[in-house]
């Protein structure tokens, strides 16, 4: 993704930022695999299961990281073109608690 496509993982419950890992980038929760890198690969052709395989992780859990993803790029209108102002800014992902998912298989 681009700097101005950036998504804003601060509301995603999927998500972690500690100073220690990754020089602050969000990773993914208890893992220290950037949010960025899964939707990068996908961006770029990866298809799930072989960012799954490749990082170690549920398909499921690479599933939800992307869906977070869309929501937030289509709340937001993030495209070539950076957000737009009239974007909400409210999007959903659900919980491992809620969906009962484990990070690792």
């Amino acid at each position: 993704m681009r700097s101005n496509e950036r998504v804003d993982w601060s509301e995603c419950s999927l998500v972690e930022v500690k100073p220690g890992v990754q020089s602050g980038a969000p990773v993914l929760r208890g893992t220290r695999m950037p949010a960025e890198a899964i939707v990068d690969d996908f961006d770029y052709g990866v298809s799930v299961a072989e960012i799954a395989e490749q990082f170690e992780v549920l398909a499921e859990c690479i599933e939800a990281i992307l869906s977070y993803a869309k929501s937030y790029r289509i709340a937001h209108r993030v495209d070539k073109n950076g957000p737009s102002a009239f974007a909400s800014s409210k999007h959903e992902v659900r919980t491992f608690v809620e969906t009962g998912l484990a990070l690792t298989a």
